[in-house]
């Protein structure tokens, strides 16, 4: 990609352009030319700002990362360190690094420098800028499929905007903090988090998908005990804290899917138009098809506790990876059917 000069004319390419910056501005980070005093730190700033911006422009991102690693260390020990500059500019930096990072596909390094990023904020008792940063890395890790990192981020930007006193926002990240819990196995801890959305009613309009949530996370952990005991005893005490759940529409369908279940293997029939009557009422999302279909490959004896492990993969880096999801389509066929 070239840069273009003042008339609209070719000055050079972009990616040669930064390489001359960024020599530019090593050798003015290591000058010993003690008269510059600290202007050549400055200096060398404002040439390693313009090479990673040429970097990026290029699309040659290791060499942004480079550049931006460079620009942290000078901003960091001779700016910043001497009582100048602003975290909130440190932390800016560290955010392009990360973003650096993810078009190079290096997870791990872009991770650690949207945590550093973070840190920043926090430390600037910015929370909600923390925050946004947490969510950031959730929607990294939801991308290349990390469910544990999925959860690990959206629990830190639940912490962060509780520390800015936005529990709405808080309890959002909840809800998906709760659907990760959920996709690795976790079913009790996830139906904790829902119903703590429900109690603490942050968020009106999302309690009672919070309470259908809880209730149907162990409602799948009850069918994995072959006893729906505790699902039972659940749906009585978010009853008892939930008025809009007792005479919700999504409670009745709960109900009659339970008894559905009860009945075993002869039970499938029921269980499947049930399950067809209330997509009618309230189209399922995925989430909420997948928890389904789990129950009813449980009554057809498709389905144990053990196949929980079976939903991950070691990933190259050995980190474990949810598998390439299927369709909703191809799950609403399977439950339907």
């Amino acid at each position: 990609m070239a840069t273009f000069d003042s008339e609209g004319g070719v000055s050079m390419d972009a990616e040669k352009l930064g390489d001359k910056l960024m020599a530019k501005g090593k050798s003015s980070m290591t000058s010993v030319n003690v008269f510059k005093g600290k202007s050549r730190y400055t200096d060398a700033i404002d040439y390693l700002e313009r090479a990673a911006d040429q970097f990026r422009q290029s699309g040659a991102f290791e060499k942004c990362a480079e550049a931006l690693e460079a620009l942290i260390e000078c901003y960091s020990t001779h700016i910043l360190a001497k009582g100048d500059g602003t975290s909130n500019k440190l932390a800016k930096y560290w955010e392009q690094l990360a973003e650096a990072f993810q078009a190079c596909d290096e997870v791990k390094k872009a991770n650690k420098a949207f945590v550093e990023c973070a840190l920043v904020r926090q430390g600037d008792n910015n929370f909600t800028g923390a925050g946004i940063i947490f969510k950031k890395m959730a929607a990294y890790a939801e991308e290349n499929r990390d469910v544990k990192g999925a959860i690990d981020a959206w629990d830190a930007a639940e912490q962060a905007y509780l520390g800015a006193n936005s529990k709405a926002t808080a309890a959002q990240c909840q809800l998906s903090k709760g659907r990760y819990l959920a996709e690795r196995g976790d079913y009790k801890k996830a139906a904790e988090v829902f119903k703590a959305v429900v109690v603490e009613g942050a968020v009106p309009v999302e309690t009672l998908t919070a309470a259908f949530r809880a209730q149907l996370c162990m409602f799948v952990d009850s069918a994995l005990q072959a006893d729906v005991t505790d699902a039972q005893f659940y749906d009585d005490v978010l009853t008892a804290i939930c008025e809009r759940w007792a005479s919700s529409t999504e409670r009745s369908y709960l109900v009659k899917l339970m008894a559905a279940y009860q009945a075993g293997e002869a039970g499938v029939k029921t269980y499947v138009k049930v399950c067809g009557d209330f997509n009618t009422v309230y189209p399922l999302d995925a989430w909420t098809v997948s928890m389904l279909l789990k129950i009813k490959n449980v009554m057809q004896g498709l389905y144990s506790m053990s196949d929980s492990d079976d939903d991950e993969e070691a990933g190259e880096d050995g980190a474990r990876r949810a598998k390439a999801p299927r369709t909703i389509a191809e799950n609403v066929s399977d439950l339907l059917k």
